[in-house]
C-alpha cells in the first residue's frame, strides 16, 4: 500500500512538473512570437516614412539667394506646385530681398538636380508665402507636390516635415503629428514636428507622401514676416494647407501681392472666447464705416456662418484677403440687417481727436460741462466758453464726456461737428444753441504754457504753496521693492474725479529720495499732483517683471488717496525712462501719459498702436545737453507716423526740478477733449 502511494505521488509530481514546463514553454513561445510582430511594426513605419519622403522629395527644391540685405548667399527650401516651374516658399526665406534667386530641382530630363534662375512673382503677406517661377526651357518639366485632401487633415495623423537646406539631393526630415487644425485664425494647421529655418518653405506631408501644407513661421498675435521664427524646433510649427490654397496661387500668378483682409472694427470686451462680437468702434473711412456698421451693432453671422464669440469672428475673417467681399448679418435695435463690406489691406492708425477744452472735474458725472477753453483752439473759434454744457453732437444725444469722446472718435481729422450747448452759470447763462467746430488731433490741442488755473483746482494760499510734502511708504505684498508716495501736507480743494498722479520711476541704485522730494514739492502742491516713486529691487537695473509691481503699487496708493484714472502718467530719466516705457505699453488701461526724460525708446518694445479706448499720450523731455537729440527727433517722427499724441519740451537745465513745471502742466490736462 505504501509502495502504491509512493508511486502515485511520483506520477503526480512528474505530471505536474511536465505541465508546468509545457506552460513555460508555451508562454516563451508566445513571447517569442510577439517580438517579431513588434519589430515588423517598427520596420513598417520606417518603410512608410522612407517611401513617403522618396515620393515627395522630387517636388522639394533647394533655393539659393544672392544679394539684398544679406552678406552671403542664403540657402532655403521650396515646394514645386506646377510642372511649368511654380514654386512656393516661405516669405521668411526672402525677407532680405535678394537680387538673384536660383533653385536646384530635379527635372524629368535629368538624373540629378539642375540649377535654374527663378523670379519672385508675388507675396502672400497674410500667410507669409512667396510664389517663385523657375525659368525652364520648353522641353523641361518639374514634378509638383500632390496635395492631401483637406478632409484628411485630422488631429493625430502622422506628419513629416521636409527640408533641403543641407543637400539638394537628400531631404532632411522631422516626424510628428498634426496637433491642431484651423490655427492662426483659420489659416494654418499646427504640427509638433520640429520646424526651423531648415524646412521653412518645404512641405509637411503624410505617410502617403501627399502634401498637407507648406511650412512657414507664423504667430497669432503678429503678422510680420519673422513672426513665429522664435519657436525654433519647439514643437510649435505651422503649415498652410495646400489643397485649399490653389485658388490663391492663381491670384499670385497675376503678379499681385495678397494681404490680409481688414474690416476696421474694435469690439467691446476683452475675452475673445466669452464675449459676443459687439462693435465698440468703427475706424473712419474703413470698410466697416463705409458699409454702414455702427457702434452697438452685434455681429451675428459672416457669409451666412454664425458667429457667437469674438474668436469665431476672427476665424472667419482671418481667412479672407483684402478685396474680398463679405456679407455681415447684424443685430441693431432688436432688428436683423445684412450689410456687404469689401475688406481692405490697411486701416489708417486711429487718431484721437479734440476741439481744445478741459472738462469740469467738479460737475455731475452725467453732464459734459466745459471748465476751460484753450486759446486759439477750434472750441474758442466756434464760440464755446466756460460753463457750457454739451447735450448733443451731430444729432446724437450726449450725457457724459465718454459719450462725447466716443462720438468724436468715429470721425476724421478736419471734419466738422455740430454740437448743441447751453450755459446755466450765473455769470454767462444762455439757452440751447448750436456750434460748428472743426476736429483736430489731440496733440494739437495742448494749451499755452501760461494757461489759467482750471476752476475747482485753485492752488490755495501762499502758505499752502510753500508747505512740505508728506512721504508715505507703499508696500506691495510679495514684493521687496521700495516705493514712496509724496502728498501735499495741507488739505487743498480737490476735484470730484480725484488727483492727477505722476509715477516717477527711480534710477536703479538710488536710495536717497530727499532730492526728489525737494524737486517736486512746490509743483506738486500747486497742481494737486501726487507723486509715486517706485525703486528697483536690483541696484544694477530694472527687470521687465517689475512692471507688475509698479501697477500694484498704484492700486495700493488708491486705497489711501483718490486718484483721477484719466490723469495717470509714468516717466523717468535715462534707464528708468526705458522701464517707464515698457510699463506704459504693457498697461495701457492704467497709464494715459508717458514721459521720456533725456532718453530714447528701448530697442525692444511691445508692438504698439493707437486705440480708441486706451488713450496714451507721450511727452519727450530733453535738456539742451542731451547728446542724442538727433535720434530723439527721429523717434518723434516715427511715433507721429503711428498717430500717437506726442509733444516735446526742452530745458537748458538737465535737472528734473527745472523740467517738472512743464511736465506737471502736461499731466494736468491729460483728460482734455
Amino acid at each position: 500500500m505504501q509502495n502504491c502511494l509512493s508511486l502515485w505521488l511520483s506520477i503526480f509530481f512528474h505530471c505536474t512538473f511536465a505541465i508546468f514546463c509545457c506552460g513555460v514553454a508555451l508562454a516563451q513561445t508566445r513571447v517569442d512570437e510577439s517580438q517579431p510582430a513588434s519589430v515588423d511594426l517598427l520596420q513598417l513605419e520606417e518603410t512608410s516614412i522612407k517611401a513617403a519622403v522618396k515620393r515627395v522629395s522630387v517636388s522639394v527644391v533647394q533655393i539659393e539667394t544672392i544679394g539684398g540685405n544679406a552678406r552671403d548667399a542664403g540657402v532655403s527650401t521650396g515646394t514645386i506646385v506646377s510642372a511649368d516651374g511654380l514654386i512656393l516658399t516661405a516669405a521668411y526665406n526672402l525677407r532680405h530681398k535678394p537680387t538673384s534667386i536660383f533653385v536646384r530641382a530635379v527635372s524629368d530630363t535629368a538624373q540629378g538636380p539642375e540649377r535654374f534662375i527663378a523670379t519672385l512673382l508675388a507675396t502672400d503677406n497674410s500667410r507669409n508665402l512667396c510664389l517663385l517661377k523657375a525659368d525652364l526651357s520648353e522641353d523641361v518639366t518639374l514634378t509638383p507636390a500632390i496635395a492631401a485632401p483637406e478632409d484628411a487633415l485630422l488631429v493625430g495623423a502622422t506628419t513629416i516635415a521636409i527640408g533641403k537646406v543641407h543637400d539638394p539631393r537628400a531631404a532632411s526630415i522631422s516626424v510628428g503629428i498634426i496637433s491642431a487644425t484651423d490655427r492662426i485664425w483659420g489659416r494654418a494647421v499646427q504640427t509638433d514636428a520640429k520646424i526651423s529655418r531648415s524646412n521653412y518653405g518645404g512641405p509637411l506631408i503624410n505617410l502617403s507622401g501627399e502634401t498637407i501644407g507648406i511650412l512657414v513661421p507664423l504667430s497669432p498675435e503678429d503678422s510680420s514676416v519673422e513672426a513665429g521664427a522664435q519657436w525654433y524646433d519647439s514643437g510649435i510649427g505651422f503649415a498652410i494647407p495646400l489643397e485649399s490654397y490653389y485658388s490663391s496661387i492663381v491670384r499670385l500668378t497675376q503678379n499681385t501681392d495678397l494681404d490680409q483682409g481688414l474690416l476696421g472694427v474694435t469690439l467691446d470686451g476683452d475675452d475673445l472666447y466669452a464675449d459676443v462680437p459687439e462693435i465698440k468702434f468703427c475706424a473712419p473711412r474703413s470698410p466697416a464705416s463705409e458699409c454702414g456698421l455702427k457702434p452697438g451693432d452685434t455681429i451675428l453671422a459672416i457669409d451666412d456662418r454664425p458667429v457667437t464669440s469674438q474668436s469665431q469672428m476672427k476665424h472667419v475673417i482671418g481667412k479672407k484677403y483684402a478685396g474680398d467681399n463679405i456679407s455681415i448679418t447684424i443685430l441693431r435695435n432688436d432688428r436683423q440687417e445684412t450689410l456687404t463690406a469689401t475688406l481692405t489691406d490697411t486701416i489708417d492708425p486711429f487718431v484721437e481727436l479734440a476741439i481744445g477744452i478741459i472738462p469740469d472735474r467738479n460737475s455731475a458725472p452725467n453732464a459734459a460741462t466745459v471748465a476751460q477753453v484753450f486759446a486759439d483752439s477750434p472750441a474758442e473759434q466756434s464760440g464755446l466758453s466756460r460753463g457750457d454744457i454739451i447735450s448733443a453732437l451731430n444729432t446724437e444725444e450726449i450725457e457724459t464726456w465718454d459719450d462725447f469722446q466716443s462720438a468724436v472718435n468715429q470721425l476724421a481729422v478736419g471734419e466738422t461737428i455740430e454740437i448743441v450747448v447751453r450755459n446755466e452759470s450765473a455769470s454767462n447763462p444762455s439757452p440751447a444753441q448750436t456750434k460748428t467746430v472743426e476736429l483736430v488731433p489731440l496733440s494739437a490741442s495742448l494749451p499755452p504754457d501760461d494757461q489759467e488755473e482750471v476752476p475747482g483746482e485753485e492752488a490755495g494760499d501762499d502758505e499752502a504753496s510753500t508747505s512740505e510734502l508728506v512721504s508715505i511708504p507703499i508696500k506691495v505684498a510679495g514684493s521687496a521693492n521700495l516705493c514712496t508716495a509724496f502728498l501735499p501736507e495741507v488739505e487743498l480743494p480737490r476735484p470730484n474725479h480725484g488727483q492727477p498722479l505722476l509715477v516717477w520711476v527711480a534710477q536703479p541704485g538710488i536710495e536717497d529720495l530727499q532730492p526728489m522730494q525737494e524737486a517736486v514739492e512746490q509743483i506738486a502742491v500747486r497742481h494737486g499732483l501726487v507723486v509715486l516713486v517706485p525703486q528697483s529691487l536690483n541696484p544694477q537695473g530694472w527687470s521687465p517683471e517689475e512692471a507688475e509691481f509698479i501697477v500694484k503699487a498704484i492700486g495700493k496708493l488708491k486705497k489711501r488717496v483718490k486718484i483721477d484714472d484719466r490723469r495717470i502718467a509714468i516717466g523717468g530719466e535715462s534707464t528708468a525712462a526705458k522701464m517707464s516705457c515698457l510699463a506704459a505699453f504693457l498697461n495701457r488701461e492704467t497709464f494715459h501719459g508717458l514721459i521720456m526724460f533725456n532718453s530714447l525708446f528701448p530697442r525692444r518694445i511691445p508692438k504698439i498702436q493707437t486705440r480708441p479706448d486706451q488713450r496714451l499720450m507721450i511727452l519727450l523731455a530733453a535738456s539742451d545737453d542731451f547728446k542724442q537729440v538727433d535720434e530723439l527727433e527721429k523717434m518723434k517722427s516715427a511715433i507721429e507716423k503711428q498717430k500717437f499724441p506726442i509733444n516735446r519740451i526742452r530745458s537748458q537745465d538737465s535737472s528734473l526740478a527745472k523740467m517738472l513745471p512743464q511736465i506737471a502742466a502736461w499731466i494736468d490736462v491729460l483728460d482734455r477733449h
